[in-house]
């Protein structure tokens, strides 16, 4: 499928900056915690760039995006570059990307969701429910309508919740 702008460049540019405000993080030295040959390709990969330069071709095919190795400090690094992607290119493989990081993972359990503050959780939710409202017939084309909306009932929990469900 070929990149596209979907959103305007002050649409994006406004949803970064206020990702960037809520997950206010310094750039880690370690991205991903183990050390095995494909993840600290991964970790050169998440080096090399930062959150205002990583591109779509950098996170690669989702299966492959080195953020689906990442820590928890690792992705509120990134989230805001993910933010900004997912705006310019609301195409499969940023969706994926995306979707990745957000759902849970063995055992119900989903690290960067459970080290999120509130405020990280609800922009989130809000951040999802933009994508809802405005990009319905790109997660229909990509196949990840029921996900996307799974993803923003969860960020939506009461954040306060202690249980993870």
């Amino acid at each position: 499928m070929a990149e596209q702008v979907v959103n305007t460049p002050e649409e994006t540019i406004g949803w970064a900056k206020r990702a960037q405000s809520v997950f206010t993080v310094p750039k880690p030295t370690r991205f991903v915690a183990c050390g095995c040959a494909e993840c600290s390709d991964h970790q050169q990969t998440l080096l090399a760039a930062d959150v205002e330069t990583v591109t779509l071709s950098d996170l690669g095919h989702s299966a492959l995006n080195p953020l689906n190795f990442a820590t928890p400090a690792g992705l509120k690094y990134y989230f805001p570059a993910l933010v900004r992607l997912t705006l310019q290119y609301a195409e499969e493989e940023i969706l994926q990307a995306l979707l990745s990081v957000l759902r849970d993972g063995r055992g119900g359990k989903n690290p960067f969701w459970e080290s999120s503050t509130a405020g990280q959780r609800n922009f989130v939710a809000d951040f999802l429910g933009h994508i809802i409202e405005t990009h319905a017939g790109e997660l229909d084309l990509a196949g990840v309508t029921d996900e996307v909306l799974w993803a923003y009932e969860r960020w939506s929990q009461d954040s306060r919740s202690e249980s993870v469900q």
